[in-house]
């Protein structure tokens, strides 16, 4: 004899299967089945009208204001090690034309390194010892020049931006200096510019570009088919035949998103090789600090994805949610434009944007070879990303099973 549906649920007196189900202990057996069952469902579906009005929106507004051509606001890190009247000129130039922030000054070479590892300068200028008097009595003194190369473009205009600022501005002011002085300045004076272009020798975008597909690639696929994944369950009515299951809701919240995760990794493991093997863009770092910075994201993106599955009743509204979160993070987080050149309002918004502490750790990683020491404040920030949209996603999801 066949229970009615009240009894299913429990009814006074009686514990229910359903009830009596969600208290059962976790059973991986059960989470197999539904990690199963969500690689087997995976695909796309079309896009929605009700959000076609937002996102175009939203993304001209973003390109009105971030995309440009213009590279500004590079920081510029000093090394004077002659300490005299010319280098402090020098210096004071090369921060008043606009194009370089200052990023301080240093009195020795081995401080250069920790500025250019952790992204705290972009390019570094040493003045060496008798550069003064090298110039003012017309001879020839050696410049040096450091450029982070891991952003090709803005490596090669902070270049010739420097050679053009240091070699207008180094007759000036040595002749200023001996007028000062009372002697009579000495014939042209030059400066010899050593160039060294450090993480990308060759300045070749594509070792830029790698990095940031890979970390494209993860958010993408991770946020994407987590939220389709969700929302395909409500639109076709088997959320509430799962429900029914002996599937205890950490269970339903792991097997939902743990395929997705690993298909992410899959995918970026084939865009690393890729670049590896064929355009021969090499892994500096280490590939366990680079799985680890990548698990804290993917813990962040299908937070995301979670959070676009409660907001979602269709398919086609989750991938337009999520398409807008895709083109924010695209675009704020300095994967196609550089921050630097964005107006310093976007630049603070830009902080929320949990991609944009990831790309900085994948480019640090894969290009100069550094590690937690370089960017803990990144992963730092990234797992509380990924605690506060993980945890907020999953308790809205929760409150929708219960």
């Amino acid at each position: 004899m066949s229970l009615p549906y009240r009894d299913l649920r429990g009814g006074a007196g009686r514990p229910g299967i359903l009830r009596h189900s969600r208290a059962a202990a976790f059973s991986f057996q059960r989470l197999l089945f539904l990690v199963r069952k969500e690689f087997i469902q995976l695909r796309r579906n079309p896009l929605t009208l009700r959000m076609i009005i937002v996102v175009p929106l939203l993304q001209t507004i973003l390109f009105g204001y971030v995309t440009t051509t213009d590279i500004k606001g590079l920081t510029l890190l000093v090394c004077d090690l002659d300490r005299s009247a010319l280098s402090r000129e020098l210096s004071a130039k090369l921060a008043a034309g606009g194009f370089f922030t200052p990023a301080g000054t240093v009195a020795e070479l081995g401080a250069i390194d920790s500025y250019l590892d952790q992204g705290r300068a972009r390019a570094a200028v040493v003045f060496p010892v008798g550069l003064s008097a090298r110039i003012t009595a017309g001879k020839i003194s050696t410049v040096q020049v450091i450029v982070d190369g891991s952003n090709p473009s803005q490596a090669s205009v902070a270049v010739s931006h420097i050679q053009r600022m240091l070699g207008s501005e180094a007759l000036g002011l040595s002749v200023e200096l001996a007028g000062r002085m009372g002697l009579a300045p000495g014939p042209r004076p030059a400066l010899d510019l050593r160039t060294r272009v450090w993480f990308n020798p060759e300045l070749k975008s594509v070792n830029y570009m790698i990095p940031g597909v890979m970390c494209m690639v993860l958010f993408m696929i991770t946020s994407l088919l987590t939220a389709l994944g969700i929302v395909r369950e409500k639109e076709q009515g088997t959320m509430e035949q799962i429900m029914v299951t002996p599937l205890r809701p950490a269970e339903l919240i792991a097997g939902k998103t743990l395929p997705f995760a690993l298909v992410a990794f899959v995918e970026a493991a084939l865009v690393l090789a890729a670049g590896t093997l064929w355009f021969g863009v090499v892994l500096r770092g280490s590939l366990l600090w680079l799985s680890l910075a990548s698990a804290v994201f993917v813990l962040t993106v299908l937070g995301i994805g979670m959070f676009v599955s409660t907001l979602a009743h269709t398919q086609a509204q989750a991938m337009m949610v999520n398409q807008l979160f895709m083109a924010t993070n695209m675009m704020l987080s300095g994967f196609m434009f550089p921050i630097s050149s964005m107006p310093q309002a976007m630049q603070h918004v830009t902080y929320l944007v949990p991609l944009r502490y990831f790309l900085e750790i994948v480019r640090g990683v894969y290009l100069k070879g550094t590690g937690p020491s370089a960017w803990w404040p990144q992963l730092l920030m990234l797992a509380l990303f990924g605690l506060l949209l993980f945890s907020l996603s999953a308790l809205r999801f929760r409150k929708r099973l219960d």
